[in-house]
C-alpha cells in the first residue's frame, strides 16, 4: 500500500511539473532550479519522470543524487551506476566519465575492469569531456586496458591540455623531458610545465620546472629560480622538492650555505619516507656539519631507513659503522650491508666486502670470493681493489701465482694514485717479476709512490740511488730519501717495520760515515737506535757501526 502511495505521490508531482513546463528541456531546467534552491525532493521527482521518458541528461543528474545521497534517496553507488549507464547509452558523455570513475575507484564492481573503463573514457573524450581525455592518456601511459603506447598517451594529453586540464599539461612536460612518445625537447617540457605550474599544478609541474632550471636544461642554469620553484613544490608537500631544498642549502646553491636549514628540509623529507633525505641527514650528522653531538644509534636508524629504501650508499655507510666500531663492531652485519650495497653498484662496498672475505671477518674466509668482489670494484675504477687483486696474484691466494697479472693490476692501481701499489709495482720492475727487469721503471714508480708519502717507496729509492741502479749513484739523494722514509716510521704498519728498520739503519750509516755530505754522529746514533727498536736483528749491526 505504501509503494502505491509513493508512486501516486511521484506521479502527481510529475503531472504538476508538466503543467509548469511545456517541453522536456523546460522540465529539466525546472528540476535544476529546484535543485539549486535545495528542493531536492521536487528535483528528484521531475528528473525521475524525465529519465523514465528517456530524457538522458535527467538520468545523469539522478546518478549524482545517488552519489551524494541527497533528498529522498540514500547514497547508493550501485543505483548511481545504473542511471549513469542509461545516460551514457544515451550519449550523455559526462555520465560515461563518471561511470568509469566509479569502476576505477572500486565503488562498483565490473568485469574486465580496465577494458570497460577504457571504452567509457574513449566515448567521453570523443564527446569532449576533456578530463576523460587525460585519464585515457594515463591508461595508455601505464598499459591499463590497452597496450602501453606513449605516442597515443601524448595525443590524448595534448587534447586535454589544450582545453586547460593542467594535469595533462604536467604529463606532457614529463613526456617531452623523458622522450616518452615524442622526441626529447626541454623547451617544450618547460612550456607545458610552466602552463601547469602557473595554474596551480604545483606538486608535479613546479617541481619539474625547478629541475629544468637547476640543471640548465634548455635554459640558462638558474639556482635561484629553481630554489623558488622547489620551495613552492615543497610547500605543496612534494617531498622530493623538500629534499632538493636540503641539497641547495647544504651546497649553497641559489642560497647562502646553511647546514641547519639543510637539516630541516632533509628531516621533513625523511619523515615522509624520502630515503635519500634520510641518508643525507645522516651524513650531515656524522660529519658534524650541524650543531649536534653524533649519536650513532640515531645515525644507524637513519642509514637503516635509507638502506631499506634501497639507497645503497646508506647500506655502505651502515657497513662502515659496523666494521669500524661506531655502533657496535659486528663484521657479520657489516658484510650483509656491504653485500646489499655492492649489488646496488656501490663499488667501494664491493672492495670492503672483498677485504672481509680475504680476512675471514664476519664471513668464512674465501680468497676466491674476495677476488670476485675486488674484480667487480676494480672494473669500475676502485683502484684500491685493483691493488688488492694484484696482491692476490703475487701471493697466489685463491688463484695461481701470476706476476704478470699482478703487474697489470698494480699498474691500474698506480694510475689511480694508490701509492702503495706504485711501490709494489716498482718492486716487481726492480726484481724482474712478471716483467723484464727495468730499474729505470722501478725508479719511476718508486718516485711516484714516495711523492705520495709512501715511505717504503722513499727508502727503496734511497737504495737505488745508493747502488746506482736505474739512476746515477748519488749519496746526497739517497740520504734525502732515507731521511724521508725513516721520518715516517710511526705511520708504517707492523708488517713493514723490518723494511723501515733497514732504511733508518742506512740513514744512520750515512750520518756516521758522512755519506751524502753530512757527518753527524749524534743523529746517526739516533737513527741506528731506532733501527734496533724497529727490528732487533739490526741491534748487532748498530753496535758494530758505532764502535768503528
Amino acid at each position: 500500500m505504501k509503494k502505491v502511495c509513493l508512486f501516486l505521490f511521484i506521479f502527481l508531482g510529475i503531472l504538476a511539473a508538466k503543467e509548469e513546463c511545456k517541453s522536456n528541456k523546460e522540465c529539466f531546467n525546472l528540476g535544476s532550479l529546484c535543485y539549486k534552491k535545495g528542493d531536492y525532493q521536487k528535483a528528484y521527482e521531475i528528473w525521475t519522470g524525465l529519465c523514465k521518458n528517456n530524457y538522458y541528461p535527467a538520468c545523469f543528474y539522478l546518478g549524482t543524487f545517488y552519489i551524494q545521497g541527497l533528498g529522498v534517496v540514500k547514497q547508493s553507488y550501485e543505483k548511481a551506476s545504473q542511471f549513469y549507464i542509461k545516460a551514457c547509452n544515451g550519449n550523455v558523455y559526462g555520465a560515461c566519465y563518471y561511470l568509469a570513475k566509479l569502476y576505477k575507484d572500486k565503488k562498483v564492481s565490473v568485469k574486465q575492469k580496465y577494458k570497460t573503463i577504457y571504452k567509457l573514457y574513449a566515448k567521453a573524450c570523443k564527446g569532449n569531456v576533456y578530463d576523460a581525455c587525460y585519464d585515457l592518456g594515463v591508461l595508455y601511459t601505464n598499459g591499463l586496458g590497452v597496450k602501453q603506447d606513449y605516442k597515443k598517451a601524448v595525443e590524448f594529453y595534448t587534447k586535454a591540455c589544450d582545453n586547460n586540464i593542467y594535469d595533462a599539461c604536467n604529463n606532457l612536460g614529463t613526456a617531452y623531458m623523458y622522450s616518452r612518445g615524442v622526441n626529447q625537447d626541454y623547451s617544450k617540457a618547460k612550456m607545458f610545465w610552466e602552463k601547469a605550474c602557473d595554474n596551480n599544478n604545483i606538486y608535479g609541474s613546479c617541481y619539474g620546472l625547478a629541475f629544468i632550471y637547476a640543471n640548465g636544461l634548455g635554459v640558462e642554469q638558474n639556482y635561484k629560480k629553481a630554489y623558488e620553484l622547489y620551495t613552492k613544490a615543497c610547500n605543496a608537500n612534494n617531498y622530493s622538492a623538500c629534499y632538493n631544498l636540503g641539497v641547495f642549502y647544504e651546497g649553497g646553491l641559489g642560497v647562502k650555505q646553511d647546514y641547519e636549514k639543510a637539516s630541516e628540509f632533509y628531516t621533513k623529507a625523511c619523515n615522509a619516507n624520502n630515503y635519500s633525505a634520510c641518508y643525507n641527514l645522516g651524513m650531515l650528522s656524522q660529519y658534524k656539519k650541524v650543531d649536534m653531538e653524533v649519536d650513532y644509534k640515531v645515525l644507524s636508524k637513519l642509514y637503516t631507513k635509507a638502506c631499506n629504501g634501497n639507497v645503497y650508499d646508506a647500506c655502505y655507510s651502515l657497513g662502515m659503522l659496523y666494521q669500524y666500531v661506531d655502533v657496535e663492531q659486528d663484521y657479520k652485519k657489516a658484510s650483509q650491508f656491504y653485500a646489499k650495497a655492492c649489488k646496488g653498484n656501490v663499488y667501494n662496498a664491493c672492495n670492503n666486502l672483498g677485504v672481509l672475505y680475504a680476512n675471514g671477518l664476519g664471513v668464512k674466509q674465501s680468497y676466491k670470493k674476495a677476488s670476485q668482489f675486488y674484480t667487480k670494484a676494480c672494473n669500475n675504477d676502485i683502484y684500491t681493489s685493483c691493488g688488492n687483486l694484484g696482491i692476490l696474484y703475487v701471493k697466489g691466494l685463491g688463484t695461481k701465482q701470476d706476476y704478470k697479472k699482478a703487474v697489470e693490476f698494480y699498474t691500474k692501481a698506480c694510475k689511480g694514485n694508490v701509492y702503495p701499489m706504485c711501490n709494489d709495482l716498482g718492486f716487481l720492475y726492480a726484481k724482474g717479476l712478471g716483467v723484464k727487469q727495468d730499474y729505470e721503471k722501478a725508479v719511476e714508480f718508486y718516485t711516484k709512490a714516495c711523492n705520495g708519502n709512501n715511505y717504503i717507496a722513499c727508502g727503496n729509492l734511497g737504495i737505488l740511488y745508493t747502488k746506482g741502479l736505474g739512476v746515477e749513484r748519488d749519496y746526497k739523494k739517497a740520504h734525502k730519501f732515507y731521511y724521508k722514509a725513516c721520518s715516517g716510521y710511526n705511520d708504517i704498519p707492523d708488517i713493514n717495520k723490518g723494511d723501515m728498520a733497514k732504511f733508518c739503519y742506512n740513514l744512520g750509516i750515512f750520518y756516521v760515515f758522512g755519506k751524502g755530505g753530512e757527518y753527524n754522529l749524534s743523529e746517526g746514533g739516533k737513527c741506528l737506535n731506532l733501527a734496533c727498536t724497529l727490528d732487533r736483528t739490526y741491534c748487532d749491526k748498530t753496535d758494530m757501526a758505532t764502535t768503528r
